[in-house]
């Protein structure tokens, strides 16, 4: 079986890209792109871009979909993802990383400098490949962002998103894509991060958010979140609420006291985003880690 990333033009492809967002978000979706406005974000300059799997008997189906719409912001010439998933069946196979790689190569031809998505920051994997994988950063918080859903992926929660910044020509994000720069984690000792939260495993297996620290300040800080937030729905819809509603409020002290999310680790079986405090132009500026102790201009 082989994948291919191609640009989606024609009618029946536009088809599938309803009908992969269908099988991924549920038929209550109100999320899903239709073929109309998918060919007027054609018309208007934006990307859709597609990752086909090519079967044995020679037919292709559909495994990712990304979806950017043309933007201007701060003055820069931008891309705004309005969808980014992938089918059930071709999770786990780097499908969502290649697509954003595809992306870049593509913008950057054009002139495209930044790309920014609305991310849900109690989702792991997605968070993960955003700040980990790709080098984007996180600046903002908004809270219940898109109101009260009820498709398969946000049903019971409040619809809080971190804003994603990908710079696309940043030494943070060559450095990381293209050099293999390390991630900052590996040249911090834990000693010198404090956790803003803490959490304990239930019976069930899940972990439950138990405390909130907002004294917890140092220039690397720590906020957990559930490793699979929708068994964490399943299981326990208290508790993923109490994630929701119990790390809102740091994020949002955090960000607006000059941290920047920059980092992700996933250790242990528990997922953290690390916040830095530190200019995001410094952040930004670096293709490696920082020397230690040396904070750079604020």
């Amino acid at each position: 079986m082989t994948l291919t990333l191609s640009e989606i033009t024609t009618a029946d492809d536009l088809m599938a890209c309803e009908s992969l967002q269908t099988s991924v978000a549920g038929e209550r979706s109100h999320q899903t792109l239709r073929r109309p406005i998918l060919v007027s974000i054609q018309q208007s300059g934006g990307l859709i871009l597609g990752a086909w799997e090519t079967l044995p008997i020679g037919t292709r189906v559909l495994r990712g979909l990304l979806v950017d719409l043309h933007a201007h912001i701060d003055g820069f010439p931008a891309r705004v993802t309005a969808v980014h998933l992938v089918s059930p069946e071709g999770r786990g196979r780097g499908i969502g990383t290649a697509l954003r790689h595809r992306e870049r190569e593509i913008l950057r031809d054009q002139g495209v400098s930044l790309v920014v998505w609305m991310q849900d920051p109690l989702r792991s994997r997605a968070c993960r490949m955003a700040l980990h994988t790709l080098g984007a950063i996180a600046v903002t918080y908004d809270r219940d962002v898109l109101g009260r859903l009820s498709d398969v992926l946000d049903a019971g929660l409040a619809t809080d998103r971190l804003t994603m910044e990908w710079w696309l020509e940043s030494p943070r994000v060559i450095g990381r894509l293209e050099g293999g720069a390390p991630p900052i984690y590996e040249h911090v000792g834990l000693q010198e991060m404090s956790a803003a939260t803490s959490s304990h495993p239930a019976r069930s297996g899940i972990r439950i958010l138990t405390k909130i620290d907002h004294q917890a300040r140092s220039r690397y800080t720590l906020i957990e979140i559930p490793a699979e937030l929708d068994d964490v729905r399943r299981i326990d819809p208290a508790a993923a609420r109490a994630w929701r509603v119990g790390t809102r409020e740091t994020f949002e002290q955090l960000l607006g006291n000059g941290y920047v999310d920059s980092g992700f680790l996933h250790e242990g079986g528990r997922s953290f985003h690390l916040m830095e405090q530190e200019n995001r132009g410094i952040i930004l500026g670096r293709s490696g880690c920082p020397i230690p102790n040396e904070r750079g201009a604020r």
